[in-house]
Parts: structure tokens; sequence; C-alpha cells
């Protein structure tokens, strides 16, 4: 006589395999873009010769501020290679974001 466990598993083994891969993956989906408020920090275009280090120098006031932004923008931007970023891929960097006179007037419309 098989145990309760080994028919579950005979009778639903791919409802089982099914429903884990499917939390496995919304876990990993839901983390991966959980992660950067886009509203508050600044988007900066790659251009041919950037990389993270010469980007974080133009915003950081000093050699520690450089590193921790140089971790920052490789921890929270997609990047697949960030020694050799590409031309016109979008980041983030952590720089507070800019409101336009546009975005200021809508706020006082409220």
């Amino acid at each position: 006589m098989k145990t309760l466990i080994s028919r579950i598993w005979t009778n639903f083994s791919f409802v089982i395999i099914f429903t884990l891969i499917s939390a496995c993956f919304f876990l990993i989906v839901g983390f991966k873009t959980a992660g950067i408020d886009e509203s508050k920090y600044e988007q900066y275009t790659i251009v041919e010769s950037d990389n993270l280090w010469t980007i974080a120098e133009n915003y950081a006031s000093s050699t520690k501020e450089v590193q921790s932004m140089v971790q920052w923008m490789s921890e929270n931007n997609d990047l697949i290679n960030e020694n050799k970023l590409e031309a016109g891929t979008k980041i983030y960097i952590p720089v507070k974001k800019q409101q336009t006179a546009d975005e200021i007037m809508y706020a006082n419309n409220d």
C-alpha cells in the first residue's frame, strides 16, 4: 500500500512542480523590479567613452563618494558587464531627481 505522500506525488507531480517553478519565477521578478524608485533618481544615458567611475566623478564631491556611487550604480542597475557599458543604455544614478517647471506647476495645481 502506497503512503499518502507517494500517492499525492504520483497524481499531482506536474501541478506541484509547475507551482514551485511559478512561485520562484514571480519571487525573482518581484525582487528584481522592486529595486529602484524611478521617481527619486536621475536617469543617465551612457555615451561611448563612459564608465561608472567617470559618471560618478561628474556628480560626487569626494573620492569616497565616487566609490559609493559606483557601488550603488553597479548594484541597482541591470548592467550585463559593468566594465563595458553600451552607449545608449539608460541607468539610474544616486542623485535626487530634479523637478521640471511643468512638474512643479502640476504639483501646485492639485
